[in-house]
Protein backbone atom coordinates (compact mmCIF):
# COMPACT_ATOMS: atom_id res chain seq x y z
CA UNK A 1 0.00 0.00 0.00
CA UNK A 2 3.25 2.17 1.01
CA UNK A 3 4.36 2.06 -3.02
CA UNK A 4 0.76 3.03 -4.11
CA UNK A 5 0.57 5.96 -2.06
CA UNK A 6 3.81 7.52 -2.77
CA UNK A 7 4.24 9.45 -5.81
CA UNK A 8 7.83 10.13 -7.05
CA UNK A 9 7.70 13.98 -6.81
CA UNK A 10 6.62 16.24 -4.23
CA UNK A 11 5.24 19.00 -6.40
CA UNK A 12 2.41 18.42 -9.14
CA UNK A 13 3.49 15.85 -11.16
CA UNK A 14 1.41 14.16 -13.98
CA UNK A 15 1.92 10.80 -15.08
CA UNK A 16 -1.36 11.04 -17.43
CA UNK A 17 1.02 10.70 -20.32
CA UNK A 18 1.50 6.85 -19.04
CA UNK A 19 -2.15 6.67 -17.52
CA UNK A 20 -4.12 4.03 -19.13
CA UNK A 21 -7.30 5.39 -19.75
CA UNK A 22 -10.55 4.82 -22.01
CA UNK A 23 -9.32 6.80 -24.64
CA UNK A 24 -10.85 9.54 -27.03
CA UNK A 25 -11.17 9.63 -30.55
CA UNK A 26 -8.81 12.97 -31.92
CA UNK A 27 -8.29 12.80 -35.60
CA UNK A 28 -9.16 9.26 -35.67
CA UNK A 29 -6.68 8.19 -33.17
CA UNK A 30 -7.23 7.17 -29.70
CA UNK A 31 -5.92 9.53 -26.74
CA UNK A 32 -6.11 9.81 -23.34
CA UNK A 33 -8.22 13.28 -21.94
CA UNK A 34 -5.38 14.33 -20.40
CA UNK A 35 -3.33 14.33 -24.15
CA UNK A 36 -6.58 15.69 -25.99
CA UNK A 37 -6.63 19.05 -23.78
CA UNK A 38 -2.84 19.16 -24.02
CA UNK A 39 -2.95 19.31 -27.66
CA UNK A 40 -5.69 22.06 -27.01
CA UNK A 41 -3.76 24.25 -24.90
CA UNK A 42 -0.98 24.02 -27.22
CA UNK A 43 -2.76 25.57 -29.69
CA UNK A 44 -4.66 27.76 -27.68
CA UNK A 45 -1.05 28.88 -26.26
CA UNK A 46 0.54 29.47 -29.07
CA UNK A 47 -2.75 31.50 -31.11
CA UNK A 48 -2.71 33.82 -27.73
CA UNK A 49 1.35 34.28 -27.86
CA UNK A 50 1.56 35.08 -31.93
CA UNK A 51 -1.70 37.34 -31.34
CA UNK A 52 -0.29 38.81 -29.20
CA UNK A 53 3.29 39.22 -30.40
CA UNK A 54 1.69 40.69 -33.40
CA UNK A 55 0.00 43.06 -31.54
CA UNK A 56 3.56 44.26 -30.10
CA UNK A 57 5.07 43.89 -33.40
CA UNK A 58 7.60 41.51 -32.42
CA UNK A 59 8.96 39.33 -34.55
CA UNK A 60 7.74 36.60 -36.13
CA UNK A 61 10.83 34.33 -36.49
CA UNK A 62 12.05 34.80 -33.13
CA UNK A 63 8.32 34.20 -31.70
CA UNK A 64 8.69 30.64 -34.26
CA UNK A 65 11.96 29.59 -32.50
CA UNK A 66 11.05 30.43 -29.00
CA UNK A 67 7.62 27.91 -29.46
CA UNK A 68 10.00 25.61 -31.31
CA UNK A 69 12.68 25.22 -29.14
CA UNK A 70 10.34 24.92 -26.16
CA UNK A 71 8.66 22.11 -27.90
CA UNK A 72 11.96 20.30 -28.64
CA UNK A 73 13.19 20.71 -25.17
CA UNK A 74 10.32 19.40 -23.84
CA UNK A 75 10.03 16.23 -26.50
CA UNK A 76 14.06 15.91 -25.80
CA UNK A 77 13.17 15.76 -22.04
CA UNK A 78 10.26 12.98 -22.91
CA UNK A 79 12.14 10.80 -24.65
CA UNK A 80 15.10 10.88 -22.18
CA UNK A 81 12.24 9.38 -19.54
CA UNK A 82 11.76 6.91 -21.97
CA UNK A 83 15.64 5.80 -22.20
CA UNK A 84 16.26 5.96 -18.74
CA UNK A 85 12.72 4.44 -17.39
CA UNK A 86 11.27 6.86 -15.29
CA UNK A 87 8.00 8.45 -15.63
CA UNK A 88 8.37 11.42 -17.62
CA UNK A 89 6.77 14.48 -14.70
CA UNK A 90 5.09 17.23 -15.69
CA UNK A 91 5.83 20.08 -12.87
CA UNK A 92 4.21 23.43 -13.63
CA UNK A 93 7.03 25.28 -12.11
CA UNK A 94 10.12 23.59 -14.16
CA UNK A 95 8.07 23.79 -16.91
CA UNK A 96 7.65 27.54 -16.39
CA UNK A 97 11.14 28.31 -15.81
CA UNK A 98 12.19 25.88 -18.85
CA UNK A 99 10.14 27.63 -21.20
CA UNK A 100 11.29 31.61 -19.85
CA UNK A 101 14.92 29.89 -20.05
CA UNK A 102 14.49 29.02 -23.74
CA UNK A 103 12.48 32.20 -24.52
CA UNK A 104 15.42 34.56 -22.97
CA UNK A 105 18.57 32.33 -25.00
CA UNK A 106 16.37 32.67 -28.33
CA UNK A 107 15.41 36.40 -28.21
CA UNK A 108 18.89 37.03 -26.67
CA UNK A 109 20.64 35.68 -29.44
CA UNK A 110 18.40 36.85 -31.92
CA UNK A 111 19.32 40.33 -30.76
CA UNK A 112 15.82 41.11 -29.61
CA UNK A 113 14.54 42.57 -26.23
CA UNK A 114 14.04 39.67 -23.70
CA UNK A 115 11.44 41.27 -21.79
CA UNK A 116 8.39 41.74 -24.75
CA UNK A 117 8.83 38.30 -25.62
CA UNK A 118 8.80 36.88 -21.47
CA UNK A 119 6.06 38.84 -21.54
CA UNK A 120 3.78 37.17 -23.94
CA UNK A 121 4.97 33.90 -23.52
CA UNK A 122 4.04 34.30 -19.82
CA UNK A 123 0.45 34.68 -21.00
CA UNK A 124 0.54 32.17 -23.48
CA UNK A 125 1.90 29.61 -21.20
CA UNK A 126 -0.98 30.36 -18.58
CA UNK A 127 -3.42 29.55 -21.14
CA UNK A 128 -1.26 26.04 -22.16
CA UNK A 129 -1.94 25.08 -18.03
CA UNK A 130 -5.40 25.87 -18.10
CA UNK A 131 -6.18 23.72 -20.73
CA UNK A 132 -4.00 21.37 -19.35
CA UNK A 133 -5.67 21.47 -15.95
CA UNK A 134 -8.60 20.74 -17.32
CA UNK A 135 -7.07 17.43 -18.44
CA UNK A 136 -6.00 16.29 -15.07
CA UNK A 137 -9.22 16.83 -13.81
CA UNK A 138 -10.60 14.26 -16.28
CA UNK A 139 -7.86 11.69 -15.51
CA UNK A 140 -7.65 12.25 -11.79
CA UNK A 141 -4.42 13.09 -11.60
CA UNK A 142 -3.47 16.46 -9.17
CA UNK A 143 -6.73 15.95 -7.40
CA UNK A 144 -7.76 17.59 -4.49
CA UNK A 145 -8.52 16.50 -0.75
CA UNK A 146 -11.81 14.51 0.21
CA UNK A 147 -14.57 17.34 0.62
CA UNK A 148 -18.44 17.78 0.61
CA UNK A 149 -18.87 18.98 -2.48
CA UNK A 150 -16.69 17.19 -5.29
CA UNK A 151 -15.97 14.64 -8.27
CA UNK A 152 -15.58 10.85 -7.84
CA UNK A 153 -13.17 8.96 -9.78
CA UNK A 154 -13.72 4.70 -10.71
CA UNK A 155 -11.86 2.28 -10.55
CA UNK A 156 -10.03 2.89 -13.94
CA UNK A 157 -8.89 6.15 -12.48
CA UNK A 158 -6.09 4.26 -10.12
CA UNK A 159 -2.31 5.41 -11.06
CA UNK A 160 0.62 5.94 -8.95
CA UNK A 161 -1.10 9.31 -8.61
CA UNK A 162 -4.45 8.61 -7.71
CA UNK A 163 -4.45 6.02 -4.78
CA UNK A 164 -6.92 3.17 -4.77
CA UNK A 165 -8.35 4.80 -1.49
CA UNK A 166 -9.91 7.31 -3.45
CA UNK A 167 -11.92 5.45 -5.28
CA UNK A 168 -15.34 6.77 -4.84
CA UNK A 169 -14.55 9.63 -2.71
CA UNK A 170 -15.32 12.61 -3.33
CA UNK A 171 -12.81 15.16 -3.99
CA UNK A 172 -12.63 18.86 -4.13
CA UNK A 173 -11.78 19.67 -7.99
CA UNK A 174 -9.36 21.94 -7.38
CA UNK A 175 -7.73 21.50 -10.85
CA UNK A 176 -10.61 22.85 -12.30
CA UNK A 177 -10.26 25.89 -9.58
CA UNK A 178 -6.93 26.40 -11.04
CA UNK A 179 -7.60 26.16 -14.58
CA UNK A 180 -9.99 28.82 -13.87
CA UNK A 181 -7.86 31.36 -11.79
CA UNK A 182 -5.50 30.88 -15.01
CA UNK A 183 -8.19 31.90 -17.28
CA UNK A 184 -8.61 34.78 -15.05
CA UNK A 185 -4.80 35.79 -15.29
CA UNK A 186 -4.53 35.31 -19.19
CA UNK A 187 -7.12 37.57 -19.63
CA UNK A 188 -6.35 40.32 -17.84
CA UNK A 189 -2.98 39.87 -18.60
CA UNK A 190 -3.84 40.06 -22.65
CA UNK A 191 -5.67 42.87 -21.95
CA UNK A 192 -3.17 44.60 -19.91
CA UNK A 193 -0.75 44.42 -22.94
CA UNK A 194 -3.52 45.79 -25.53
CA UNK A 195 -4.62 48.27 -23.59
CA UNK A 196 -1.44 50.09 -21.72
CA UNK A 197 1.76 47.85 -21.69
CA UNK A 198 5.10 48.35 -20.75
CA UNK A 199 7.68 46.10 -21.09
CA UNK A 200 8.07 43.19 -18.11
CA UNK A 201 4.76 43.96 -16.81
CA UNK A 202 2.98 41.06 -17.96
CA UNK A 203 5.45 38.36 -16.66
CA UNK A 204 5.38 40.36 -13.31
CA UNK A 205 1.68 40.16 -13.07
CA UNK A 206 1.63 36.56 -14.07
CA UNK A 207 4.02 35.69 -11.01
CA UNK A 208 2.41 38.15 -8.61
CA UNK A 209 -1.30 36.70 -9.86
CA UNK A 210 -0.61 32.94 -9.75
CA UNK A 211 2.08 32.54 -6.65
CA UNK A 212 -0.07 33.44 -4.13
CA UNK A 213 -3.26 31.41 -5.96
CA UNK A 214 -1.25 28.04 -6.06
CA UNK A 215 0.03 28.89 -2.58
CA UNK A 216 -3.42 29.12 -1.32
CA UNK A 217 -4.96 26.37 -3.63
CA UNK A 218 -1.86 23.90 -2.46
CA UNK A 219 -3.43 23.60 0.63
CA UNK A 220 -6.37 21.56 -0.60
CA UNK A 221 -4.56 19.70 -3.14
CA UNK A 222 -3.86 16.36 -1.88
CA UNK A 223 -0.32 14.78 -1.27
CA UNK A 224 1.85 12.10 0.98
CA UNK A 225 2.85 13.48 3.85
CA UNK A 226 6.65 12.75 2.55
CA UNK A 227 6.28 15.71 0.54
CA UNK A 228 6.31 18.53 2.65
CA UNK A 229 9.09 20.76 3.70
CA UNK A 230 8.86 22.21 7.07
CA UNK A 231 5.09 22.14 6.62
CA UNK A 232 5.05 23.47 2.78
CA UNK A 233 5.34 21.63 -0.27
CA UNK A 234 8.09 22.22 -3.00
CA UNK A 235 5.28 24.10 -4.99
CA UNK A 236 4.49 26.73 -1.83
CA UNK A 237 7.89 27.11 -1.40
CA UNK A 238 8.84 27.65 -4.84
CA UNK A 239 5.55 30.52 -4.92
CA UNK A 240 7.57 32.63 -2.29
CA UNK A 241 10.71 32.27 -4.17
CA UNK A 242 9.72 33.19 -7.26
CA UNK A 243 7.75 36.25 -5.52
CA UNK A 244 10.89 37.53 -3.87
CA UNK A 245 12.90 37.02 -7.16
CA UNK A 246 10.12 39.41 -8.60
CA UNK A 247 10.68 42.13 -6.29
CA UNK A 248 14.60 41.85 -6.67
CA UNK A 249 13.81 42.09 -10.31
CA UNK A 250 12.17 45.23 -9.76
CA UNK A 251 14.70 46.97 -7.41
CA UNK A 252 16.93 46.25 -9.70
CA UNK A 253 15.08 48.25 -12.32
CA UNK A 254 14.54 44.94 -14.44
CA UNK A 255 11.08 45.31 -14.83
CA UNK A 256 8.73 47.68 -13.92
CA UNK A 257 7.99 48.49 -10.23
CA UNK A 258 4.77 47.81 -8.84
CA UNK A 259 3.50 47.71 -4.49
CA UNK A 260 1.12 44.68 -5.78
CA UNK A 261 4.70 42.47 -6.06
CA UNK A 262 6.01 44.29 -2.78
CA UNK A 263 2.62 43.18 -1.07
CA UNK A 264 2.21 39.62 -2.25
CA UNK A 265 6.11 38.84 -1.36
CA UNK A 266 5.90 40.37 2.05
CA UNK A 267 2.55 38.55 2.43
CA UNK A 268 4.16 34.92 1.23
CA UNK A 269 6.82 35.20 3.47
CA UNK A 270 4.99 35.91 6.47
CA UNK A 271 2.65 33.29 6.15
CA UNK A 272 5.70 31.05 5.68
CA UNK A 273 8.12 32.07 8.32
CA UNK A 274 4.37 31.85 10.94
CA UNK A 275 4.29 28.06 9.64
CA UNK A 276 7.81 27.09 9.55
CA UNK A 277 8.01 29.04 13.19
CA UNK A 278 4.96 27.06 14.39
CA UNK A 279 6.25 23.53 13.49
CA UNK A 280 9.67 24.15 15.13
CA UNK A 281 7.84 25.08 18.13
CA UNK A 282 5.30 22.32 17.98
CA UNK A 283 7.81 19.57 16.92
CA UNK A 284 5.53 17.96 14.90
CA UNK A 285 3.13 18.59 11.36
CA UNK A 286 2.08 21.95 10.94
CA UNK A 287 -1.49 22.97 11.57
CA UNK A 288 -2.69 22.72 7.87
CA UNK A 289 -1.41 19.01 8.22
CA UNK A 290 -2.88 18.10 11.15
CA UNK A 291 -6.18 19.38 9.97
CA UNK A 292 -6.45 18.95 6.14
CA UNK A 293 -4.42 16.61 5.14
CA UNK A 294 -4.23 14.32 8.69
CA UNK A 295 -5.40 11.55 5.44
CA UNK A 296 -2.26 11.39 3.83
CA UNK A 297 -0.23 9.61 6.31
CA UNK A 298 0.58 6.58 4.77
CA UNK A 299 1.43 4.93 8.24
CA UNK A 300 -2.09 4.82 8.82
CA UNK A 301 -4.59 3.01 6.75
CA UNK A 302 -7.16 2.75 9.08
CA UNK A 303 -7.68 6.57 10.07
CA UNK A 304 -7.02 7.08 6.27
CA UNK A 305 -9.77 4.78 5.34
CA UNK A 306 -12.37 6.00 8.16
CA UNK A 307 -11.73 9.72 6.86
CA UNK A 308 -12.32 9.14 2.98
CA UNK A 309 -15.84 7.37 3.79
CA UNK A 310 -17.33 10.07 5.47
CA UNK A 311 -17.00 12.02 2.17
CA UNK A 312 -18.31 9.00 -0.12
Amino acid sequence: MDKEMRLSSSTVVCHCLECRRRPLILFRRPSTAFRTFGYLGFCSAVGLTTSLAFQLRLSSLIVFLIIFGSTVVFLARRVVSRITGEAHQLVLYRQFAMVMSVTAIVSWVGGQPILPYEDVTAIGFAMLVACGRIGCLLVGCCHGSPARIGIRYREWYVTPAFPRQFIGVRLLPIQALESWTLILIAFLGTRGILTGYFAGSSIGWFIAAYCPARFVLEFRRWRPRHSYYAGLSEAQWTSVGLALILVVSERAGIIPGSSIHTIVAIGLSVITIYMVATRMWRRGPTAHLATATTHNSTKDSASYESMASSFR
